[in-house]
């Protein structure tokens, strides 16, 4: 716009340059200085949405929530809507709503992390930004403490058609206040959230740090949208909510992606009142043709029955994770009475 206003103040100084007084001219000068030194940033930007739906059709076999042994199932995994905009300089806000994904919610009042909702839909991040120095912002409101990348990435970027089993205990939202880092290769945020004492002088705390040891890391599970060469992130994380006892928990993780190939690992230590236990998660891709990607995930849960997962999947990306299909399979191992449910689903994602 800038570049047009001045194209069209030259050619009025060049049409007028035959009958302009020296008075006319000092005013054009003083125009053009005031034009010159304007901040460009004193427009804000509109509101603009994004957001996404996951739907999928499984099979599970060997079900023991089932009445019949072999249950087909046709649902909804989610679907987000997004309104973000920024106000100025240095403020932004994001206001999202999901009406299938429970684990995605912010439900004040409950543990850190938080039980299974009996909600079907609500508020999922209700929040401002504001921007306070150069690689320093400050959040205020509902939000997602990052605490691994599983569970800090958005919901339709995942390898598979849902989080892992740690992403998806941790991708709830709290209501707090959030200090943001970030310089050069090093990322960071600190949490102050309300925890499950929403009425008391307790909190639910985090302190996240994580690195780009090489290359630069991308937003997304897996190799697609990665950058070229080799990238490898890593990060740790500490949480507690002060309203329990025991409530801490540790977590680490590392992702490499390099020529394709993709490997990741994560793993938390959880407390006494969180199960006190320390399950780990290990994921393999390869990307090949540019649109398709075959993964394998496994999962240990640490607990008293010494379950373990295992998952397979192949995602065919049409426009990258803004659609895609999703083939996926899952079984595993358990010393429980009923035997570990399989299930085959396929999964289609789309996003905007």
């Amino acid at each position: 716009m800038n570049k047009i206003l001045f194209s069209a103040l030259a050619t009025s100084v060049v049409g007028a340059s035959g009958f302009a007084s020296d008075t006319e001219w000092s005013e054009l000068d003083r125009e053009l200085a005031a034009y010159n030194t304007a901040p460009l940033t004193q427009e804000s930007t509109g509101p603009y949405m994004s957001g996404w739906w996951i739907g999928s059709i499984s099979s599970t076999s060997d079900d023991p929530t089932a009445v019949d042994s072999d249950t087909l199932f046709t649902g909804v995994n989610a679907g987000r809507v997004n309104l973000h905009g920024d106000l100025g300089e240095n403020y932004s806000f994001k206001l999202g709503f999901d009406f299938f994904d429970t684990a995605e919610l912010w439900r004040p009042g409950t543990a850190n992390p938080p039980a299974a909702a009996a909600s079907t839909a609500g508020i999922t991040d209700a929040y401002v930004n504001i921007g306070f120095a150069e690689g320093v912002s400050v959040t205020i409101g509902g939000f997602r403490p990052t605490i691994t990348m599983s569970n800090s990435i958005d919901r339709n970027h995942t390898l598979f058609i849902g989080r892992s089993a740690l992403g998806t205990a941790l991708a709830f939202r709290d209501a707090g206040v959030g200090v943001n880092f970030g310089w050069d290769r090093i990322n960071g945020q600190v949490t102050l959230t309300n925890g499950s004492a929403v009425n008391d002088d307790e909190f639910a705390y985090t302190a996240h740090a994580d690195m780009d040891i090489l290359g630069s890391s991308s937003g997304y599970e897996g190799a697609y949208g990665a950058a070229e060469g080799m990238n490898l992130n890593a990060g740790i994380t500490y949480g507690s909510d002060e309203a329990t006892d025991d409530s801490e928990y540790l977590a680490i993780y590392a992702n490499l992606v390099s020529a394709g190939f993709s490997l990741s690992g994560e793993m938390i230590d959880f407390g006494a009142a969180l199960g006190d236990n320390s399950p780990y998660i290990l994921t393999a891709g390869y990307m090949f043709n540019e649109q398709y990607e075959v993964a394998l995930r496994w999962t240990d849960f640490d607990d008293a029955n010494n379950t373990t997962q295992y998952d397979a999947g192949l995602n065919y990306y049409v426009q990258g994770h803004d659609l895609k299909w999703q083939l996926n399979f899952v079984s595993g191992d358990t010393d429980a009475a009923a035997d570990y449910p399989t299930q085959i689903a396929l999964g289609l994602a789309a996003g905007f």
